[in-house]
């Protein structure tokens, strides 16, 4: 696991800055070449492609920068602390309510039957044919207990 000085260190602002370059360039290009297609007009497309990188360059070196004040899982924890304040206030009654709630981060829940199941004719007296007075019952031993309780596996 890295050391926790590693996971909080962030982009520097030259790496932020090379960036916003590099995906300027390929943007205007593209940009230019949708404006040529078009238009058809390569003066009209020279021009877009010089005014659009400077604007969007400084937009993208902003934007970039304010995403590097949020801290990670913030964005995540805002939803979390949401769907808990529903579900306390009571406000949304249809979530969840009666239902298994899914397996934490990092377990993976897999159902298997424990044992094949078996299709008996149950004698009885009945317009009904045979086949509609069937039913499948279980083994009546138990199997031997799963590895893993209720099939949960780690990841």
């Amino acid at each position: 696991m890295a050391p926790l000085s590693a996971i909080r260190e962030r982009e520097s602002r030259l790496r932020s800055i090379l960036k916003a370059i590099t995906y300027r360039i390929t943007g205007t290009i593209a940009t230019a070449l949708i404006v040529y297609i078009v238009t058809g007009a390569f003066e009209l497309a020279l021009a877009v492609g010089l005014v659009e990188p400077i604007a969007k360059i400084i937009i993208y070196y902003l934007h970039e920068r304010a995403w590097q004040l949020v801290p990670k899982g913030t964005i995540r924890s805002l939803f979390l602390r949401r769907r808990r304040q529903k579900m306390s206030a009571g406000s949304d009654q249809r979530v969840d309510k009666g239902r298994p709630q899914p397996p934490p981060p990092g377990v993976s829940m897999t159902k298997v039957s424990p044992g094949p199941s078996v299709t008996v004719a149950v004698p009885g007296s009945s317009s009904v044919s045979p086949s509609a007075r069937s039913m499948k019952l279980r083994p009546v031993a138990p199997g031997a207990p799963p590895s893993t309780p209720n099939g949960a596996t780690r990841r």
